[in-house]
């Protein structure tokens, strides 16, 4: 543990199994705090509570598109991370404005 990500704030989307824990697990190791979304609530539940995180319930597929769109606009000015990692997919640095347009970004 470096505790390289003090004082930041990880949102994992998906985050009650598989890659999604993983990241979890490894944002809080290296000192983040976790926020984790998931529509399995009890997998979700016990996830943040194995990295002292906060659990949102959500239905990705309804609520990402919004999620982005959010961090796109203005009003998303107070969050002041340097990377995205969504779905554990893919990361893009420099946050949102950054992103290609035809998506992408560098393999985590």
């Amino acid at each position: 543990m470096t505790g390289r990500l003090q004082g930041k704030v990880a949102i994992v989307t998906g985050g009650a199994s598989g890659i999604g824990a993983a990241c979890c697990r490894r944002f809080s190791e290296e000192g983040a705090q976790v926020v984790l979304t998931e529509i399995q609530e009890n997998l979700g539940q016990r996830v943040a509570a194995e990295v002292g995180g906060w659990f949102v319930r959500q239905d990705v597929t309804q609520e990402m598109t919004n999620c982005v769109v959010f961090l796109a606009s203005d009003e998303s000015r107070f969050v002041t991370g340097s990377e995205l990692l969504a779905d554990g997919g893919w990361l893009a640095e420099g946050g949102i404005r950054n992103l290609p347009k035809t998506g992408g970004g560098q393999a985590a």
